[in-house]
């Protein structure tokens, strides 16, 4: 059986590098960072993939669409969108070992944007 499931998140309002604070030694999620990770388990659990756990090896497909034509950077941007899911337990981790394949496609923009996930189950390699 091969696995292939389809999950929409909400596009961030913030990349990676505005995901974590420093103070007095110490590192913390942004407000913005925790709200938004629970965006996406809300989005994993309508999607039945909250707390699946996926193993691998899997190849992440992901179709952006921007709320805006402003110039992007996908790997800050993935960097959010791969830690939230796996907060959710969509996936073991979000380390090579599982996810094997990333594809990433721009779309044009939409109002809010919105970010659609094919995972697929690659087989034993």
């Amino acid at each position: 059986m091969t696995l292939e499931s389809h999950i929409e998140i909400p596009y961030p309002n913030h990349t990676g590098n505005h995901s974590v604070r420093h103070a007095g030694g110490r590192h913390y999620l942004t407000q913005e960072a925790r709200d938004y990770r629970m965006a996406v388990y809300k989005a994993a659990v309508r999607a039945g993939l909250a707390a699946a756990r996926l193993t691998g090896p899997l190849m992440a497909e992901f179709i952006l669409a921007p709320p805006d034509r402003r110039a992007r950077d996908a790997d800050n941007l993935l960097k959010v969108v791969k830690d939230g899911l796996t907060q959710a337990g969509v996936w073991v981790d979000d380390s090579n070992k599982v996810i094997r394949e990333t594809r990433v496609r721009w779309t044009d923009p939409m109002p809010g944007g919105a970010i659609h996930l094919t995972i697929t189950g690659m087989g034993e390699q």
